[in-house]
């Protein structure tokens, strides 16, 4: 089975706020066996537009619909909800090989 890619970009606009995400969103990874493979604002873009946003995380799971399942979960909820509050930011999931 191929693995999910979660692929986040964002812009924290309230960085207080990112301890309280950050330890919430670890246990919620654990339970949907996500690993973080970059988290990074060290971000080259190539082309297309738009470019993307300041900072850039990639998740990797046992599969693109388990990706899903924790981003919609209630175990990520309370993290999502203080994330939208403190960052600009689109995401998507992409199926890996």
């Amino acid at each position: 089975m191929a693995c999910g890619y979660y692929v986040v970009e964002l812009d924290v606009k309230h960085p207080e706020m990112m301890p309280r995400y950050r330890e919430l969103i670890g246990p919620t990874l654990a339970t949907f066996e996500g690993d973080v493979l970059a988290a990074s604002e060290n971000i080259t873009h190539l082309e297309g537009e738009p470019a993307p946003l300041s900072r850039a995380v990639i998740i990797r799971f046992p599969s693109a619909e388990q990706a899903v399942a924790w981003f919609r979960s209630d175990d990520y909820a309370e993290a999502l909800s203080i994330r939208d509050k403190a960052c600009i930011s689109r995401s998507y999931v992409v199926e890996g090989m």
